[in-house]
């Protein structure tokens, strides 16, 4: 039992019993004046002996079960009952941390503190009063997550991840309205970073349910590019968005490692049949999304065949996206990745998730375009690289920050129900496939506009139930909002 108890990997745990016996083995022989026996007893001793301290020095055990990982994994688990919360911290080679406070978190989504903070900051002759808002809600955030002994442990981590030169990967999985809370904003005070934007970790947002991918590896990445502006609402920046991202693809497509088909006129039935006929791995995704507070509902905007909007929920878009190659769901629209405080699969991102989609990237609050844009254009960009895609969010996180924007880099989350890197594994680079729709390097042909129209009486109708319902309310001319207006975005 002392030694099952000692933290070892089970390998060691073996020798250490065998190092025992040994020494039963020796104690025997000597007192039957074996002395020669127990003389060879000493080699065997000092290489198991040996074993043991570099697995306690951290050597062995403790390396990633994936050799070919790049990352030190934790896992971080949020849970709340009535009276407290519990945070449990899990490492590699150790046992779990497990803390419980009586401290209360941020209410609600965290805006009404982040909102808060934001008016009454106050910016400095080099920071603006939104990135000291943000960085003080960060820090608070991560002061009542880590403290005492989860604190030490996940410095431990840390300490070992920069030794072994891999950065951390933090998945998390909090329980019903703790999901809604903006962990992407976690601010590390003494290492001064938020640890999402870092290079040196990224926040995995992860989802209890049983593990359903297809592992094999992905020579050729088919993309579909789905945008949508339909007539009636404030009109998106969508087809320059859809040309600025093939331009950035084109390596990848001339290289053969990347298939892009683009969809513009993105009716359900038109979706449905790029689906089927492309068979995607990425389903990305650009336009409106909308939020119903009554029912508690998010749902992403299409065009319905007379042009008009159409909202298309999770549980429909889920029968359409559930299929075999379909790794990744990218929603790059404001308030697909919220979720009800009474049920967390109510989004569009982690109902997409629960029907069996792998992972999901999706938007916590309301996104100004540009910065949409941004986001998207780095985050393909990098996946046709075959960068892992939590990194590749974290570098669309910084192509957003860069802007600049103090805020708007963490709206962006990433929720799979798979490890992060089974989402997109790559293999060897081939040349893609001819004919058919997929598209190729030298292809450059401008997407057909989606047509708008406006009658004055249909527009009135339109805002009042916009008003009632809410949806993506920002600048379509591309123009940077003023960070401190961010408490219009969210809410």
């Amino acid at each position: 039992m002392a030694i099952g108890g000692t933290g070892f990997a089970p390998t060691l745990q073996r020798s250490c019993w065998g190092l025992a016996g040994l020494f039963a083995l020796a104690l025997i022989w000597l007192l039957s004046g074996q002395v020669t026996l127990t003389l060879l007893f000493i080699p065997a001793a000092l290489i198991v002996a040996g074993a043991i301290f570099l697995d306690r020095r951290g050597h062995r055990h403790d390396e990633p079960a994936d050799p070919s990982s790049t990352f030190l994994d934790l896992q971080l688990d949020v849970m709340r009952s009535r009276r407290d919360t519990a945070f449990e911290l899990t490492g590699p080679g150790r046992p779990t941390v497990r803390r419980v406070t009586t401290s209360t978190l941020p209410g609600g989504r965290g805006t009404e503190r982040l909102n808060e903070l934001l008016a009454t900051a106050r910016s400095t002759e080099f920071t603006s009063s939104a990135e000291v808002a943000v960085r003080r809600f960060g820090t608070e955030l991560f002061e009542s997550v880590f403290d005492g002994a989860l604190l030490a442990e996940y410095r431990h981590h840390c300490a070992e991840a920069e030794r072994r030169g891999h950065p951390i990967r933090l998945a998390l999985r909090a329980d019903g309205d703790l999901a809604a809370l903006p962990w992407e904003y976690l601010y590390d005070p003494v290492s001064c970073c938020f640890l999402a934007l870092s290079t040196r970790s990224s926040i995995v947002r992860r989802s209890a349910l049983p593990e359903t991918s297809d592992t094999q590896p992905i020579d050729v990445l088919r993309i579909l590019l789905v945008a949508s502006s339909p007539g009636y609402l404030d009109p998106l920046t969508v087809e320059p968005e859809q040309d600025r991202v093939r331009q950035a693809l084109a390596p990848a497509i001339a290289a053969g490692a990347v298939e892009v088909q683009t969809l513009s006129e993105a009716t359900l039935a038109a979706v449905t049949q790029a689906l089927e006929r492309f068979d995607p791995h990425v389903f990305y995704f650009a336009g409106h999304g909308r939020w119903d507070e009554d029912h508690d509902e998010g749902a992403i905007v299409l065009v319905s065949g007379r042009g008009r909007p159409e909202a298309v929920t999770s549980h429909k878009l889920g029968v359409l996206l559930r299929r075999k190659h379909l790794r990744l769901a990218v929603l790059n629209a404001c308030d697909t990745a919220r979720t009800s405080p009474d049920d967390c699969l109510a989004g569009v991102a982690t109902g997409l998730v629960a029907q069996g989609v792998p992972a999901a990237v999706g938007m916590q609050y309301r996104l100004e375009d540009r910065a949409g844009s941004a986001f998207g254009e780095e985050l393909l960009r990098s996946l046709a690289d075959g960068t892992p895609l939590d990194e590749a969010v974290g570098r669309a996180r910084r192509a957003v920050f860069a802007l600049p924007n103090d805020v708007e880099w963490a709206t962006p989350t990433l929720l799979t129900r798979v490890p992060a890197s089974q989402v997109l594994p790559r293999g060897p680079k081939v040349a893609p496939a001819s004919g058919g729709e997929r598209a190729s390097g030298n292809d450059r042909r401008r997407t057909p506009e989606v047509t708008r129209r406006h009658p004055a009486s249909v527009v009135d109708e339109v805002e009042r139930m916009l008003d009632a319902v809410g949806g993506r309310r920002v600048a379509g001319d591309g123009r940077e909002q003023d960070l401190d207006d961010f408490t219009e975005l969210i809410h």
